[in-house]
């Protein structure tokens, strides 16, 4: 337990440090929510800056997870691996959701979005949360997988560029050319923003019509995707990554 909590308090302190690059990172979405938001206005979303700004959020908590988890090797400690990989899937998870939960909570003042019921507040937490795991989760398979440390920030980088803007965050995907599109169905983040949007936006229970209208649900072939099928993929796909990542570790770490 001491170690969690060591490198727990070692991540955060750390991220502390960095507060002048945290400033930048929380103004960029806001950047962004200015340029193109105006793109999701349509009969269907006639408020694109709520609209918008709630995807930036779950492409701020993606990024800053595969970011912090990059820099585990440095945190390191001689202990038990699971006491290892637990320390660093919650802070890199709790770093993450932090992120989120101030960019939300500064957009929700900024733009002016009604919240209408305290559960509406509770769920988006609670799914910031969940998402945090999630990319947590991610970020560290891949840095225990991918030993070369330029080889995996490459990757990492990689990843950070490309899968937002096929996700439907910053653009609406039915814009996307149709390759991008197909891509963007095999996308998870395309899910997590969908599935985050339903939350926030306080329509979860909407008809379908009007979900796949407003790309909160994704058609699949036959297939179609609501937000609860999109919870439950999401919940698999952090559980399958967490099982590996934590499996990854023991193998690693365990000797050490």
């Amino acid at each position: 337990m001491r170690t969690i909590l060591t490198l727990c308090d070692r991540n955060a302190r750390a991220f502390c440090a960095e507060w002048k690059s945290h400033i930048v990172s929380l103004l960029a979405p806001f950047f962004f929510l200015y340029l193109f938001s105006e793109w999701f206005r349509s009969e269907h979303v006639d408020t694109p800056v709520p609209f918008m700004l709630v995807g930036l959020v779950v492409v701020e908590v993606f990024q800053f997870a595969l970011w912090k988890s990059s820099a585990v090797e440095e945190n390191v400690v001689g202990a038990p691996w699971w006491h290892v990989f637990a320390g660093q899937l919650l802070s890199v998870a709790a770093i993450a959701a932090a992120m989120g939960l101030i960019i939300y909570a500064i957009g929700v003042a900024v733009v002016g979005k009604e919240i209408t019921s305290l559960w509406t507040v509770v769920a988006v937490v609670a799914l910031i949360l969940l998402l945090s795991l999630i990319f947590a989760s991610v970020g560290l398979f891949l840095t225990c997988v991918i030993r070369n440390t330029k080889t995996r920030e490459a990757s990492i980088t990689a990843l950070i560029l490309t899968l937002p803007f096929y996700s439907g965050a910053y653009v609406a995907s039915s814009l996307l050319p149709e390759l991008i599109q197909t891509l963007s169905d095999w996308n998870p983040l395309t899910y997590a923003v969908a599935l985050f949007r339903a939350v926030s936006l306080e329509l979860w229970n909407a008809p379908l019509e009007a979900l796949l209208n407003m790309e909160l649900a994704v058609q699949v072939g036959q297939v179609t995707i609501t937000p609860a099928v999109s919870l439950l993929i999401l919940t698999g796909l952090g559980l399958v990554f967490m099982v590996l990542s934590a499996s990854c570790f023991a193998r690693k770490y365990s000797k050490k």
